[in-house]
């Protein structure tokens, strides 16, 4: 009668396990779309040592709602996680759509607690697999393209920069004037010299920036020269000489500038050409001839 008993509840406990992991209704209408994973059958070996059911915890790592199914499952590789008792598992699956999927619980005989299977219990159709196949090959030939992509816009943004260095380093150099040699840089500051004592009235720092035999215009004397530039310098209130775009070609000791002058007094202003011709003399520049 003991026996009988201990089968009798046996039975029962297996009844109600089957009825907690029986199949769950799959639409067919979506199988063309989605892969199907549901509760399926449950080895009934010894189960009378286990209460609770296996169930669905998470499907790619998110919680699930319909723990028995069915639950449906986009085309690409998934994690499923089932729980029976107190133990889990994990499997990975690669779906594709039409296939369906039945987790149950498998028991050891003599083993202690279960574990959960997943099993494949339809198959997609052929050409479902061909496209699945395919789209295996996708994402590679897509991440290949990507990555192509990306590095193409790394050499265009490096180009794009050595552009922006170069237009860069260009407006520096302008900025600075042009790269001048040793006597180009003297005869610059003997032309600022000159431009500086013109501007400030002064008359002898203005006279000693033009050499002994400068040719001075029209024919007048180097005397009568003088004494003009010294009355127009000393009769004027303030004056203003700037030197703007120079240009300095050096020839042994022979320099030949040329630059646009801007001058303005308290009685003129104008804006000219002027080209001076310099020469070295006792490791000065000194002009010898003026051209306007």
């Amino acid at each position: 009668m003991k026996i009988a008993k201990h089968y009798i509840a046996s039975i029962a406990i297996a009844v109600t396990l089957i009825a907690g992991c029986a199949l769950g209704p799959v639409r067919t209408d979506r199988l063309d779309k989605v892969a199907i994973i549901t509760s399926g059958n449950t080895n009934v070996m010894a189960l009378t040592r286990f209460g609770p059911v296996i169930s669905l915890v998470e499907i790619d790592g998110k919680p699930v709602e319909s723990r028995y199914g069915p639950v449906e499952l986009e085309p690409g590789a998934h994690t499923v996680t089932m729980k029976c008792g107190d133990a889990t598992k994990t499997n990975t699956v690669k779906v594709v759509a039409g296939e369906v999927y039945q987790f149950a619980m498998v028991t050891t005989p003599g083993v202690k607690g279960c574990v959960g299977s997943l099993s494949r219990v339809r198959t997609a159709k052929p050409s479902a697999k061909m496209a699945a196949d395919e789209q295996i090959v996708d994402p590679e030939r897509g991440k290949a393209e990507f990555d192509r992509a990306v590095q193409l816009a790394k050499e265009e943004r490096a180009r794009a920069d050595l552009a922006k260095a170069k237009q860069s380093a260009r407006m520096e150099r302008a900025a600075a004037g042009p790269v001048m040699t040793p006597d180009q840089r003297d005869v610059s500051a003997a032309i600022a010299d000159w431009a500086a004592a013109w501007s400030r009235k002064d008359v002898a720092g203005y006279l000693a920036a033009y050499s002994k035999d400068f040719e001075v215009p029209r024919g007048r004397s180097r005397r009568q020269w003088e004494a003009q530039r010294r009355a127009r310098i000393v009769g004027k209130t303030r004056i203003e000489v700037k030197i703007e775009a120079l240009e300095i070609t050096v020839d042994g000791n022979i320099a030949t500038a040329r630059f646009r002058q801007n001058y303005r007094s308290n009685r003129l202003t104008e804006t000219g050409n002027k080209t001076l011709t310099l020469v070295k003399t006792n490791q000065r520049w000194l002009i010898q001839q003026e051209r306007q």
